[in-house]
């Protein structure tokens, strides 16, 4: 029997040969999910014999992954907010900028609700990690997650069912009209201007490309949700999105309406203008907006 430290090796230069990014990394996460270990466990006893049934394992995941496959896709999971989703062909893998996404929605909507009950939308879902990060935060929330894409819907209910506490819903559709009230929109949309997708790494190419591409612009889904975000929030509920960098000035324009008390972008954790807010009026003015 082959031992960790050989795999490892013979791993990584696979990887290697095939121009994948971390192969070293990357070596170490499949092995420890070919064991059914964390990570690191297997660097604590190199020597040790793998199973011959973890070795082949091993080595499948290893050739997945060379073969051009995210890693994720390979590992069939990935890890948001400390919670283990299920992903893989046909769902965008979740991002860190799309963690800080969720915690700042939920930080704004504890601040504005003192921890009370709140309805909460997840627009382009995905996979659900927006809505389940956000009903683990938020134990007094109940989360609808919409997604247009039925390979993605699939992943976002197996995700509820295993991390939403009961308290996430998932539908298929493209839009929220009919939806709400809702004290909080989070969305994180295809924002890739069409023209660069070509030039994205060949590992984001293998994701659904629904997922990636916003049109010309790349500001094609977020001007539909500025423009029905008002109907479907609650008297001073407020908008969050994930953009580009460089998109924040153009989508804080498509909240400057009548509708719009107040709007600001807030940066992430590389000092880009990640996230863009609109806050809703509040009733009484509002529904003069919307009706006029």
């Amino acid at each position: 029997m082959a031992s960790r430290a050989e795999l490892l090796s013979r791993g990584r230069e696979l990887l290697e040969r095939a121009g994948s990014q971390e192969p070293e990394a990357c070596a170490q996460w499949l092995l420890a999910e070919a064991l059914g270990t964390g990570r690191l466990e297997p660097l604590a006893e190199p020597a040790a014999a793998v199973p011959p049934a973890a070795e082949r394992k091993f080595m499948r995941l290893a050739r997945k992954k060379a073969s051009g496959m995210p890693l994720s896709y390979a590992l069939g999971w990935h890890d948001f907010m400390g919670l283990r989703l299920k992903v893989g062909p046909g769902v965008l893998v979740p991002r860190p900028e799309t963690e800080e996404l969720t915690e700042l929605c939920a930080r704004l909507l504890g601040e504005r609700l003192g921890g009370g009950p709140a309805e909460v939308l997840d627009f382009c879902a995905g996979s659900g990690c927006v809505a389940v990060g956000l009903a683990a935060r938020l134990p007094a929330a109940r989360v609808t997650a919409v997604e247009k894409s039925a390979r993605a819907v699939r992943y976002a209910e197996a995700n509820a069912a295993a991390h939403g506490g009961g308290r996430v819903r998932v539908l298929r559709g493209d839009n929220f009209r009919g939806l709400g009230p809702f004290g909080a929109i989070a969305a994180n949309p295809p924002y890739i201007p069409a023209g660069a997708i070509p030039g994205l790494d060949p590992e984001v190419l293998r994701e659904p490309r629904v997922a990636l591409d916003g049109g010309g612009d790349g500001l094609k889904v977020v001007r539909m949700i500025a423009a029905d975000a008002p109907a479907a929030l609650g008297p001073g509920g407020f908008l969050l999105m994930e953009v580009c960098d460089g998109q924040a000035p153009a989508a804080l324009d498509l909240l400057s309406g009548p509708a719009w008390a107040e709007r600001a972008a807030y940066r992430d954790f590389s000092g880009k203008e990640r996230f863009v807010y609109g806050r809703v009026v509040e009733h009484s003015s509002r529904s003069r907006h919307l009706r006029g």
